[in-house]
């Protein structure tokens, strides 16, 4: 019996051992470098506390935003107003007339229309269920925080599909009987803003009056507006858990449409009018009683 035996990989194995041999020779020593720690403390979003009065917001997603942890707001700058908000869009206009907000990009934002707008839990828009659409907006100066939720948990204040944007307005002060003050502001296109407030509370009764004014000419031909508002709080303390609230919200503005620009047309002459003679008149008076126990 004749046995046949095959050397040929014995070549391969001894290139494998060497080099790898070679290769632990050539290897430099470890040098352990000293440990860095790096930390950092990132402050999370607010969000609205889990039970709030008769509120529940458990298990829904909020977004609370505080003026005043940013810088002052003039001439209801919205883009600026909402910057600590994410998912809630902003399209500009000129004028007052029209408040144009979506979250997320879901639907056209043309006046809000996708939008449940409240201030201090009232709603805001022109028809509740059937065309809710927003033309005007608390002063920046009014308003102490703002509170969006999100998606399905706008069921919170009834059967309105998407999101809920509630305005939650100064309250009477209760730390003082008496307290007052005045913001003026003037810009380009004469612009004037004004802001004024008085309020405080004696004994068991509190107040607080405002009245706010701006005008401008506008940037184009019948792009000028003008506002006029004011907003009235008396509280009543009854009891050791009960308060009776009487509130009136009240808003006049009148303001031009100068009339939107294509990009040819912008191109063109951007300061152009194409609608010479649109005007829009907006008057809103709300009185409100609440009892709160």
């Amino acid at each position: 019996m004749t046995v046949h035996r095959n050397w040929n990989y014995w070549p391969v194995l001894a290139m494998v051992v060497g080099g790898a041999l070679l290769a632990r020779a050539e290897e430099p020593a470890v040098v352990r470098l000293p440990e860095v720690a790096v930390k950092e403390q990132v402050e999370a979003t607010p969000h609205l506390p889990a039970v709030e009065g008769t509120r529940i917001a458990e298990g829904k997603k909020t977004t609370v935003a505080d003026l005043d942890q940013q810088p002052v707001v003039v001439d209801s700058n919205h883009r600026q107003t909402f910057v600590q908000i994410p998912g809630l869009l902003v399209s500009e206009m000129a004028i007052p007339s029209q408040v144009n907000l979506n979250y997320r990009g879901i639907g056209d934002p043309h006046e809000s229309e996708y939008l449940l707008t409240l201030q201090d839990g009232i709603p805001m828009t022109c028809d509740w269920f059937g065309y809710p659409t927003t033309y005007h907006a608390p002063p920046s100066e009014l308003i102490e925080r703002v509170e969006l939720l999100r998606g399905g948990a706008g069921l919170l204040y009834g059967p309105q599909p998407g999101p809920v944007l509630n305005f939650v307005t100064t309250k009477p002060p209760a730390d003082r009987r008496f307290t007052a003050s005045t913001q003026h502001t003037v810009g380009s296109d004469g612009l004037y803003s004004t802001f004024n407030q008085v309020g405080g509370t004696l004994e068991a009764f509190g107040y607080l009056g405002t009245f706010h004014h701006r005008q401008a000419d506008g940037a184009r031909d019948n792009a000028d507006y003008q506002v006029f508002g004011g907003d009235l709080k008396l509280t009543w303390q009854t009891g050791a858990a009960s308060q009776l609230r009487l509130g009136l919200v009240a808003y006049e503005s009148e303001s031009g449409e100068a009339g939107r620009l294509s990009l040819a047309q912008y191109t063109a002459n951007r300061d152009q009018t194409v609608r010479p003679h649109d005007r829009i008149w907006i008057s809103r008076y709300v009185p409100s009683l609440t009892f709160v126990h």
